[in-house]
């Protein structure tokens, strides 16, 4: 930051780069060096930041120092407080519901399907949501806030009038193929049926980086739907079975 330094030998303005200790940024001020030395190396040491109405402050009481003759820098340091130089900001306003953080969305809602596309008759049919928490960031008023949201409830559908409301996302069957899981579905007949998901979240918040605090109320985000085709199952004569692990589409 380069700022206009009044040194009082031959009252010249010189252009010097001001560096305040332990301040990554302040704002544009007219710092004037009214006292004999210039000020202390340490005076701001405990400044945030500077206002304006603090440089003038400063200001009149260094030309009051300087009409009094002024002996010594070190004067200036008791007289100014280290307050003055410190920005008085006002606290965030905190959201009161969801409402006040419409802008924020929580992250993707999918789910997966096994097997995927088809199912049998009176078999499980696998479901499970990759739905997950999510935080983000952006503006509220002026501050910086995170608001984070976390699902909570995996409202299904299943397409032949069946819903069901699960706690936990799921998760797949790995290699145990039609196996059951907390998640899964048995469809009696065999048609198309078309399955959809909807998350309810809820969202919490924070400013500048302190602790989560809740919002009342939940929010809800369509997760998707999709087609599972149920096949029909003839019964055949062979010489051997298969696993259930090495059907594709019904078939070994």
């Amino acid at each position: 930051m380069t700022l206009p330094l009044l040194a009082l030998v031959g009252c010249q303005t010189l252009e010097q780069e001001i560096v305040l200790p332990g301040v990554d940024e302040s704002p544009p001020a007219v710092l004037l060096g009214h006292v004999p030395g210039g000020l202390p190396a340490d005076f701001y040491e405990d400044a945030a930041e500077v206002t304006g109405e603090a440089v003038l402050r400063y200001v009149a009481l260094s030309d009051q120092i300087t009409a009094e003759g002024g002996v010594n820098p070190q004067s200036m340091k008791p007289l100014v407080s280290p307050e003055w130089w410190v920005v008085e900001r006002e606290e965030p306003t905190p959201p009161q519901s969801l409402s006040d953080v419409a802008q924020f969305a929580p992250g993707g809602a999918g789910f997966v399907q096994e097997p995927t596309g088809w199912s049998l008759p009176l078999l499980p049919t696998n479901v499970f949501s990759t739905a997950s928490a999510s935080t983000e960031s952006g503006e509220l008023l002026g501050w910086p806030i995170e608001v984070r949201f976390t699902p909570v409830a995996y409202n299904w559908s299943f397409g032949d009038g069946t819903t069901r409301v699960d706690s936990s996302p799921g998760a797949s069957w790995g290699t145990r193929q039609f196996s059951v899981t907390p998640t899964s579905h048995r469809y009696e007949i065999s048609g198309d049926y078309r399955i959809g998901l909807e998350v309810t979240y809820e969202a919490s918040y924070r400013f500048d980086g302190g602790a989560f605090q809740s919002l009342p109320g939940q929010i809800t985000r369509s997760g998707g739907d999709k087609v599972v085709e149920v096949l029909s199952v003839t019964p055949v004569l062979v010489d051997r079975g298969c696993h259930s692990e090495t059907l594709v589409a019904g078939r070994c």
